[in-house]
């Protein structure tokens, strides 16, 4: 699909690069009864390249322990 994209002259192709990534995040697991648990986290991710990208992310689950 790329190729057909590329021959009407819309999308050019970017040169191969490599750039330094880091990710930092944390979270807990919080007890709510004997079994059950709420757990949540963040996690966010940089890219160092000539265009910087930033990315977030949040998770939450319940879990219950048999």
């Amino acid at each position: 699909m790329t190729s057909q994209i590329e021959s009407t002259g819309a999308f050019s192709l970017p040169a191969a690069s490599t750039a330094f990534m880091y990710t930092l995040g944390g979270g807990g697991d919080i007890p709510l009864a004997r079994r059950w648990s709420v757990d949540a986290g963040y996690r966010f991710s940089r890219v160092a390249a000539a265009t910087p990208l930033n990315a977030q992310g949040v998770a939450v689950g319940i879990g219950y322990r048999f």
